[in-house]
């Protein structure tokens, strides 16, 4: 989930091995230590943020041209 590369060649293998992609869970995640809240430091807070808000968003972009396919049959409908 940190590394935009390995998120693309995740998708390039499921692409090289299945031929589409079917379903996606985006389902990574971090809790913060078990701490006081005013003893966690906000570089732990920013790793809690970044994994669980951010890191997930480049996913979707990345997934979007397998998970459509060659067949509009198959294509999501978004609304």
């Amino acid at each position: 989930m940190t590394s935009p590369g390995s998120i693309a060649a995740l998708f390039a293998k499921v692409m090289e091995t299945y031929g589409r992609l079917d379903v996606l869970f985006n389902n990574a995640g971090m809790g913060a230590p078990q701490v006081n809240f005013e003893d966690l430091s906000l570089e732990q807070w920013q790793g809690v943020v970044n994994t669980n808000l951010t890191r997930p968003v480049p996913v979707h972009p990345a997934r979007v041209p397998h998970h459509e396919g060659p067949d509009p049959a198959r294509r999501p409908h978004h609304q």
